[in-house]
């Protein structure tokens, strides 16, 4: 034991997995949160994406959720090793082990590059893996043979691994907040809301230390990465901010052009018209997100109901266990029923540094040293106390159903929302049509003015014309009158003349 270096704990999930480790002599636990290409997240998704023969992993986690297009994935394998009567259905030719050790030897991988070239792997690093409070011993070999094959232990009688319950290592995780809040002989409940499994289990508090629509069902059918990409997504936008308070609620808008690109390709007629002009962009209600977690949530609610027998406490761990409304409504239900209700700040990383914490104690006291490398109901602690499982219930071991529900769900909010856009869109094209019936009408009275307009111009032309007609009339009429008028003139003037002339002549004869 002294010749550990390094401390892993590896929660391997039937939906999500992740490690935590700690080196011993810097007993400080990191949680890793770089998987492949996103930062900041704590576990990746528990899938694989083989070749066309099951033989050779092409892609894993968010890759083989984003990277596929037209095969399906490999996913809840590791409900093959509970008791669950409903497992999960695997391809044809491909074995649950295989499965299991091929994903445990690629998140091996990872853990590796995670140490330091200086550490001897097989010799310096103990593997604490965390399984379900129900696996037994026949369970824990299988996993054992898989952690070898999958070249994460030396041999198969390495002692470099230890098994602890995920109850357990939740427990230690959260051992300070029960030393604090408990008294010995208290019983408190442990509920681990997982992607694919909750359960329930209470634990006593000991002293002593000993061991212990039809493009989404073609989309389903043909691209089921991309759906499951596009759910993880919403998951990670939607699931863990909503708070089941209406009035801290916004609309959310989910772009399917960027979450599940291959969907445009299986819309048709209306629908692709109708998804095309609002850019692939749906909008989830309050009430959508709400119809989507309260069956869930109800029956998480149910399996506490039926487990709690006389417990003081609940501790809220697991990725579900972030959910502001899951917390919300927990607290709601029960915080007249139990003294406390505590959430770890980190409830999806809790069991994993549960079990490195587990580790770390493990390998600094001899006495709780457990050779068979098989996790007993008395697990070890500081504090001087010890837990002790007493009892389990595994009402809702696999959430298949759930999330099988979850997906009808979600395919009919798409659905609905096309009906609601093509509902739209009528009455749209109806607008549309209305507005180019009247844009025709006022075209056809501006022709009708164009062409008045047209006449009133000839007219003024031709008034025009008239007018010229007329003043070169009156024109011509004052030339003639003047003409005439001079030429009159010019005869009275030579009548005057004449006149005169007579006058002077007979003037002159009187005298």
């Amino acid at each position: 034991m002294d010749d550990y270096c390094v401390i892993v704990g590896i929660d391997f999930g039937t939906t999500h997995s992740g490690f935590a480790y700690a080196h011993k002599k810097i007993p400080n636990i990191i949680v890793h949160s770089e998987w492949q290409e996103y930062y900041g997240r704590f576990k990746i998704p528990t899938i694989l994406l083989y070749d066309d023969e099951y033989k050779n992993v092409q892609s894993w986690g968010f890759s083989a959720l984003k990277e596929n297009i037209y095969k399906k994935p490999v996913e809840l394998f590791k409900s093959h090793l509970g008791k669950v009567s409903k497992k999960s259905s695997l391809p044809n030719g491909l074995n649950y082990k295989k499965a299991i050790t091929d994903y445990l030897h690629e998140i091996g991988k990872v853990v590796k590059q995670t140490m330091n070239d200086s550490i001897d792997f097989y010799n310096q690093v103990l593997i604490v893996l965390t399984v379900p409070a129900e696996f037994d011993y026949n369970a824990t070999m299988i996993m054992k043979e898989c952690l070898f094959k999958a070249g994460l232990l030396k041999d198969q009688y390495s002692q470099n691994l230890k098994f602890i319950s995920e109850p357990e290592a939740a427990a230690i995780h959260c051992i300070k907040f029960l030393k604090d809040n408990l008294t010995i002989g208290e019983t408190f409940m442990v509920v681990n809301c997982g992607g694919g499994a909750v359960d329930s289990t209470t634990i006593q508090l000991l002293e002593e230390c000993k061991v212990g629509s039809s493009a989404i069902n073609l989309v389903k059918e043909n691209h089921y990465g991309q759906l499951q990409y596009m759910i993880h997504e919403f998951c990670r936008m939607v699931k863990m901010e909503f708070t089941g308070i209406q009035s801290e609620f916004k609309p959310i808008d989910l772009d399917l052009d960027e979450f599940c690109p291959i969907l445009t390709h299986y819309c048709e007629g209306e629908y692709f018209d109708n998804m095309k002009e609002i850019e692939w962009s749906i909008s989830l209600m309050f009430e959508d997100v709400k119809a989507m977690f309260d069956p869930v949530i109800e029956k998480i609610i149910g399996l506490i109901n039926q487990s709690n027998n006389d417990c003081t406490t609940l501790l809220l761990v697991g990725i579900f266990s972030e959910s502001k409304y899951l917390q919300l409504r927990i607290k709601q239900e029960f915080s007249k029923k139990v003294r406390t209700i505590y959430i770890p700040p980190h409830p999806i990383t809790a069991i994993m540094e549960g079990a490195v914490q587990y580790g770390l104690k493990w390998t600094s006291d001899p006495e709780c040293n457990n050779s068979s490398g098989v996790f007993e109901s008395i697990t070890p602690y500081t504090y001087n106390i010890r837990i002790q499982l007493t009892r389990s219930f595994d009402t809702i071991q696999n959430l298949e159903e759930e999330k099988r529900k979850f997906q009808e769900k979600y395919e009919a909010l798409i659905n609905k929302s096309n009906k609601e856009k093509n509902q739209h869109q009528m009455i749209v094209k109806e607008l549309k049509e209305e507005i180019q019936n009247y844009q025709n009408k006022i075209k056809f009275q501006e022709e009708k003015t164009d062409q008045s307009r047209q006449k009133i111009t000839n007219l003024e032309k031709k008034l025009e014309n008239i007018n010229a007609l007329l003043e070169k009339e009156v024109s011509d009429l004052k030339n003639i009158h003047e003409e005439e008028k001079k030429k009159f003139q010019d005869e009275i003037q030579k009548s005057n003349k004449l006149y005169n002339n007579l006058e002077e002549k007979y003037k002159i004869n009187i005298k």
